[in-house]
């Protein structure tokens, strides 16, 4: 198996993200047999979820802690015979896949992670890659208690012109359900989740 930094995968930090996992999953309509793309997700219960469901998964993800994620990802794929492969690389580069190749693309608490220029970018190609009819399911911290606004990564409801500018409109995608830009949680746990 692959070797994990403890600090970096501990029970918590996945328990965090099991909401946007559940609605992610609930909301997209994944079935089995689909054709998935994840970027950031790489050794992740939500990449081994789909591929145990019966997707055909692929994985972006860079092993920028040398913790093996790759490595794990595609080992875990083989000892359970699921169709996963997981690829080592920088999302700033165009997504190795022709035109039209998934019908479902996900990203899950990756997006605030990037700038604003690799955002945009990442958005165009995921556009490129999904099939007509796709649906595209991304979440991302809101963050709400960041006092220096000029130099934030981060997406904001509250900022919903960066939204659209960074995410939405550089997709030519359309937003699904919930258009409002507005959800319920409580600030300390606050996270954004839309559906293209």
């Amino acid at each position: 198996t692959g070797t994990f930094v403890e600090r970096l995968y501990t029970p918590k930090t996945e328990r965090d993200k099991l909401w946007e996992n559940a609605w992610v999953i609930r909301h997209s309509g994944v079935v089995s047999g689909q054709k998935v793309l994840d970027i950031g997700g790489a050794s992740t219960a939500f990449v081994f979820y789909l591929a145990n469901l019966g997707c055909g998964m692929k994985v972006i993800d860079n092993d920028w802690g040398c913790c093996g994620i790759i490595y794990n990802t595609n080992y875990v794929g083989r000892a359970m015979g699921w169709d996963i492969e997981a690829l080592d690389r920088d999302i700033a580069k165009p997504l190795p896949f022709p035109n039209r190749s998934f019908d479902r693309v996900f990203s899950i608490c990756t997006l605030e992670h990037l700038s604003s220029s690799v955002r945009r970018r990442m958005m165009r190609e995921v556009s490129r890659v999904l099939r007509s009819g796709g649906i595209v399911g991304l979440t991302f911290d809101y963050d709400p208690l960041r006092k220096v606004l000029t130099s934030d990564k981060g997406l904001r409801f509250g900022y919903a012109q960066k939204l659209f500018e960074e995410v939405i409109d550089p997709s030519g995608l359309s937003l699904m359900g919930n258009t409002e830009l507005v959800d319920t949680c409580p600030e300390k746990n606050f996270g954004g989740a839309i559906f293209l």
